[in-house]
């Protein structure tokens, strides 16, 4: 589906017609949009990362908190969202609007994405078991003496034996997160409730899970790759994902669904 960067906002359409007959996806057209959104205002979006790295640092840093640190970010992330929106209409946006959705709808967001995480929790916990939860949720680092070679050895036996495990938590949460991709666009522009947001995102996502899957994955590599440039390049690859999968929302939906 071609979609047209010369329309300020797409036209609305009915969710029952949505769910019922399904639609396209066309994950290189989002992308390019994606690109071509965050181009128009690269300097905000650059900013933006920068203190989103910093902060997610910071909460990183405190235990019981780091599984959970994007979902406590997550009402601030929403603003890239509310931003590309802006921009796709040809509004001026300023480094404040990223802080908008955080301050209107902070609880609302936040639930929304605290409900996936939790849901990978306990996956996590289930799969893991509870000294792998602890690491990698709760952040909390494993007890033993670093110049003692006999609990080194120990603990990369430990880690090893999680490989097989980690892989399918990997797996199971990319599921999650595709069914879930919509989730906190919808509570943004739509004003669902949280589980609201997430059953319809779900039940949108159903009509072409693996084209979103896929979509993901395809994001996914596209940040490996600014990982790997030294680690600046997320700088460009993380706000063009989150135009991206703007772009995908407002295709789909039409950023007004009527029923």
């Amino acid at each position: 589906m071609e979609l047209d960067s010369s329309e300020p906002a797409s036209s609305a359409k009915s969710l029952r017609a949505l769910l019922s007959s399904g639609y396209e996806t066309n994950a290189s057209q989002y992308i390019q949009e994606g690109f071509r959104l965050f181009k128009l205002e690269a300097g905000l979006f650059v900013a933006f990362i920068l203190l989103m790295f910093v902060a997610k640092i910071f909460i990183g840093m405190i235990p019981l908190l780091k599984g959970f640190s994007s979902a406590l970010m997550a009402p601030v992330f929403a603003g890239a969202f509310l931003v590309a929106h802006k921009i796709k209409n040809g509004e001026q946006v300023a480094l404040p609007d990223f802080l908008a959705p955080a301050q209107q709808q902070y609880m609302p967001l936040f639930l929304t994405a605290l409900l996936p995480a939790l849901l990978i929790a306990g996956i996590t916990l289930l799969l893991g078991g509870w000294a792998y939860f602890k690491i990698s949720i709760l952040g909390i680092g494993p007890d033993f003496i670093a110049n003692d070679f006999d609990d080194i050895m120990s603990m990369a036996k430990t880690m090893s034996a999680y490989t097989g495990r980690s892989s399918w938590i990997g797996v199971l949460s990319l599921v999650i997160y595709t069914f879930f991709l919509f989730g906190m666009l919808l509570v943004l522009f739509e004003r669902f409730q949280p589980l609201r947001a997430l059953d319809i995102s779900r039940q949108i996502i159903s009509k072409k899970f693996f084209n979103w899957m896929g979509f993901l994955i395809l994001l996914g590599l596209i940040n490996i790759a600014g990982a790997m440039c030294l680690g600046v390049g997320l700088l460009v690859s993380i706000p063009v994902s989150i135009c991206a999968i703007y772009a995908a929302y407002a295709d789909v939906t039409g950023m007004d669904l009527e029923d």
